[in-house]
């Protein structure tokens, strides 16, 4: 009985790996509320997409809003956080606590990558703060996690390899208690297409 079980999951998980891939209209994360005005079509999965600002001009808030943009859509969210970040504000947004995971982000970028890698296995879509010292070499082989799990990187500031799928600017008035909101204005520019 035991061996027929086994069985049964060793199937269960090669059809999920062989099964193929939703055309591209249906790969994107759907956003709703505030965040929908930014990207109408949605994101697309399977990338990074960067949020870029200069300091205190609401990066952070708008990576938030769209982590519980994703947590309404039902999607599982996971926040990589190098001390920046504080899971009770992520809640406070709207993420749903039952799909939510804030991990402590290792700074050397080797062990970044590697948490990253585990964290998109998971979740579909995680919110981060990734270290200078992440290496080209570590970025290609996330960028492939990314693709093949169909998750998104949502990295708060730039990312400066190959990938990105969408960069996104907070601009406009601070919202209530000084945090910018994505109802308040954003612009919203495709990424490069880069290898």
């Amino acid at each position: 009985m035991r061996e027929g079980a086994a069985t049964r999951d060793e199937l269960a998980r090669l059809a999920e790996r062989v099964a193929p891939r939703r055309p591209l209209r249906e790969r994107r994360l759907r956003l709703d509320g505030p965040a929908a005005r930014l990207a109408p079509e949605g994101l697309p999965r399977g990338g990074v997409v960067q949020v870029l600002g200069p300091p205190g001009s609401g990066v952070t808030s708008l990576g938030v809003q769209l982590a519980a943009a994703a947590s309404r859509a039902g999607e599982w969210v996971a926040a990589l956080d190098d001390g920046t970040l504080g899971g009770l504000a992520l809640l406070e947004a709207g993420v749903a606590a039952e799909r939510f995971a804030m991990v402590r982000a290792p700074r050397t970028g080797a062990g970044w990558a590697r948490v990253a890698a585990m964290l998109v296995d998971g979740f579909g879509l995680v919110l981060a703060d990734p270290p200078r010292a992440l290496g080209a070499r570590d970025a290609r082989r996330l960028r492939a996690r990314l693709r093949e799990r169909d998750a998104l990187l949502v990295v708060l500031g730039p990312w400066p390899f190959p990938g990105v799928r969408r960069t996104l600017e907070p601009e406009g008035v601070p919202g209530p208690e000084g945090v910018r909101t994505v109802a308040g204005a954003a612009a919203v520019r495709p990424g490069r297409r880069a290898g």
